[in-house]
């Protein structure tokens, strides 16, 4: 070990083995494994950064690692909870071809940092995830610019009336998944019911939906999280230029992505901490108990259920329920993955505070950059919500504080807002800042700045 080098706690533990355990690890029943044998990894040879140049599995045949996966320190200690001694090719697994081993973009790894549990339904949706119809790209999408816009008044009407029925709205998704989770069955119409009435809102206009968001806190936090990732999807979904029943096919698998998450304990939902590995591991579990309880008492149309499934998935297979490649997660999965990650984000939890809708934005950015969440995704995200997202406070180059209004097609930096008044309340016009002499956004702020400033 070189002078300086920072030593963890695992570094430790896999010192202290490797003196013990010398060039040979006995396993429980004493056969000694040899380290050296041709293309087996020891698991106590494992370490940060590792090369992977196949797909590993384990005794059973169950992949492990992909080729190039990144093996991090969190990995190697996964692996040895789980009692794995060593990594194999696909030649070396009992009973399993070369030709089987080879894995596919159908092939969902098996994640090393949760415990996943097969049921008949999750295979057959790992199945069915390729036999779908894919959405078009985006390149392919009837909307990039504004489309269709209401005056100002008029807007503002619509989200008045939009939010007096949320209440309504959020009550029935609680009657839905309370019904869910006590084992009662409900038909696919009651979901879709609901949805049917925020996309036929939404479609009044494209900044609709963003403005009906509900970023406050709750007692019980999962009703207003749905409903949010349920209305950004439905604005991602129209923006890509999807079909009126895939746009309520992706919005039903994201009000209902969540439902598993009232199997989890409370003490681990409303933990006011870091949850410790353990409690990761059960709350990882939470999408298998979402696809098994719709399967059992609420049947939903394919696109639905695989968005469910997949709506924690991540592309560099950094996700769960089974760590899946980008390639092999459906389209419809990756937009409900943007919508929950800036949805989560900006709204309060027990162990946390939210964090401002812009500084949401710049994670997301940085999440795609680094393969974990889609780009097309997160383009359209930035089409319908742009990078200062609608609702959002800013300050414009002439020092003007304004309300951002609506998003701006592919002029992702350059909005339409609202000037404030003196007192802080809104102006009757709008400003396009797309626009010679506009003015740009110089600044993001929050309401309490906002308070100071005209208080």
């Amino acid at each position: 070990m070189a002078a300086g080098t920072i030593v963890e706690p695992i570094d430790l533990r896999l010192a202290a083995d490797r003196l013990v355990g010398g060039l040979f690890v006995r396993d429980e029943v004493g056969a000694e494994i040899d380290e050296n044998e041709k293309g087996v990894i020891s698991v106590r040879r494992m370490h940060p950064g590792m090369d992977v140049p196949h797909d590993f599995y384990d005794e059973q045949g169950l992949l492990l690692l992909r080729a190039g996966a990144l093996v991090t320190r969190k990995v190697i200690e996964q692996v040895r909870r789980r009692g794995i001694r060593r990594l194999l090719p696909a030649t070396k697994v009992p009973g399993r071809s070369k030709s089987r081993g080879r894995a596919t973009a159908s092939t969902p790894a098996r994640r090393l940092e949760t415990t996943f549990d097969q049921t008949p339904t999750t295979r057959h949706l790992d199945k069915l995830i390729d036999r779908q119809p894919a959405p078009p790209p985006r390149n392919g999408a009837r909307r990039h610019g504004p489309g269709a816009r209401l005056d100002l008044a008029s807007l503002r009407g619509q989200v008045d009336a939009g939010a007096d029925r949320l209440p309504d709205a959020s009550g029935r998704l609680a009657d839905l998944l309370s019904d869910l989770l006590a084992g009662r069955s409900r038909n696919l119409g009651a979901a879709a019911d609901l949805v049917s009435g925020l996309v036929e809102t939404a479609r009044r206009d494209p900044s609709i939906a963003p403005m009906l968001l509900d970023h406050e806190r709750h007692d019980e936090y999962l009703y207003a999280h749905c409903l949010n990732v349920c209305l950004v999807t439905i604005a991602m979904t129209m923006n890509r230029g999807l079909s009126h029943d895939m746009v309520v096919d992706a919005a039903v698998g994201a009000l209902l992505h969540d439902v598993g998450m009232l199997r989890i304990a409370r003490s681990i939902r409303f933990a006011p901490r870091s949850l410790s590995d353990e409690e990761w591991v059960e709350l990882e579990r939470h999408p298998v108990l979402s696809i098994d309880t719709l399967e059992r008492y609420c049947p939903l149309r394919p696109v639905s259920l695989i968005a469910a499934y997949q709506a924690h998935e991540r592309g560099n297979m950094s996700g769960y329920p089974r760590g899946t490649a980008g390639r092999a997660i459906h389209p419809v999965a990756a937009i409900v993955a943007v919508a929950d990650v800036y949805a989560a984000m900006t709204c309060p939890r027990p162990h946390r505070t939210a964090v401002t809708p812009f500084r949401a934005v710049t994670t997301l950015l940085h999440e795609a950059g680094g393969g974990r969440l889609e780009r097309d995704a997160v383009r359209d995200f930035l089409d319908v919500m742009s990078l200062f997202p609608v609702g959002s406070l800013v300050k414009l180059t002439d020092d003007t504080k304004a309300r951002v209004l609506r998003a701006n097609g592919r002029k992702h930096k350059q909005p339409v807002v609202v000037p404030l008044n003196a007192d802080g309340s809104e102006t009757d016009c709008e400003i396009d800042l797309s626009r010679d002499g506009a003015g740009q956004v110089v600044a993001t702020l929050e309401e309490a700045d906002v308070a100071r400033v005209f208080g």
